[in-house]
């Protein structure tokens, strides 16, 4: 992913993250892919806006996407 024109890193926090909101849903009764969760996580943490037509990023809490 880039931010900015910067690339943005998978570190060990992405990947908690994901765990994190993967757990919560899952709580819930909710899956999501993991690709799908640590593109959540990574755009959470960077305060980016996520370009989707999948309907179910909107079950990731605090994920903020793009709309025209």
């Amino acid at each position: 992913m880039t931010k900015e024109g910067r690339n943005v890193l998978i570190d060990t926090s992405a990947w908690i993250r994901a765990g994190n909101i993967s757990a919560g849903l899952r709580r819930k009764g909710t899956t999501l892919p993991m690709s799908d969760l640590l593109i959540g996580a990574l755009a959470i943490e960077h305060s980016l806006d996520v370009f989707t037509l999948d309907d179910h990023f909107s079950s990731i809490p605090g994920l903020k996407q793009y709309h025209k």
